[in-house]
């Protein structure tokens, strides 16, 4: 069961949440933090969801999506467990907020198209410095077409996707982007060559 770090009401702060372990409480805690943002002046209010560690938390509908107001921003720290979309629903999407994932495992998620059948993005994921380690194990399904998915880093981590490329290694379960700091991103089943194929995938604030 979640539970806040914060004295004050949902309505004033709650920016501190710890021990979600289903994926509906992930869902209905981002949401929460949603309304407090948009409802704040959005001057720079940082929240943070700390998963139960060692789960697995399999998704029965999408998550909400992320959607904070100015410069508020968001950490959610898997804490060692996992994110699983069944094979039938969406990750995480950030519509606006900086957000940081940290030590999260990320799978069997579908990128869908938007409403009306008019195609539209994958999942977005947003890496700021200090995301620790986090691994997505189905990038490779989504490298390109109209659902593919992009992660965004911090220029102060890499300036470029030349940048980027040159801190990618293969590794045994796929591609490890290693930043100046030690945060460390894992493509599972990912090639250096497939991320040097698809530089669309990779944006840089």
């Amino acid at each position: 069961m979640a539970t806040r770090g914060d004295s004050s009401s949902l309505q004033v702060a709650a920016t501190s949440i710890t021990g979600v372990d289903t994926a509906s409480d992930l869902s209905a805690q981002i949401a929460d933090i949603n309304v407090v943002s948009q409802r704040g002046p959005g001057g720079g209010v940082h929240y943070s969801i700390t998963l139960a560690p060692g789960r697995t938390l399999i998704e029965a509908a999408d998550i909400t999506a992320i959607h904070l107001k100015g410069t508020d921003t968001l950490t959610i720290d898997g804490a060692g467990s996992a994110l699983d979309g069944a094979g039938a629903y969406r990750g995480f999407t950030v519509i606006t907020g900086h957000v940081t994932f940290a030590n999260l495992t990320i799978e069997n998620t579908l990128a869908k198209g938007g409403d009306g059948g008019g195609g539209g993005a994958g999942q977005s994921f947003v890496f700021h410095p200090g995301f620790h380690r986090a691994q997505i194990t189905d990038f490779h399904l989504y490298l390109s077409g109209v659902n593919h998915d992009t992660l965004q880093f911090a220029q102060a981590q890499f300036a470029d996707f030349d940048a980027l490329l040159r801190a990618t290694t293969d590794g045994a379960d796929g591609a490890v982007i290693t930043a100046p700091n030690g945060d460390q991103l894992l493509l599972a089943l990912v090639t250096k060559a497939m991320v040097s194929a698809h530089p669309a995938d990779f944006s840089f604030l």
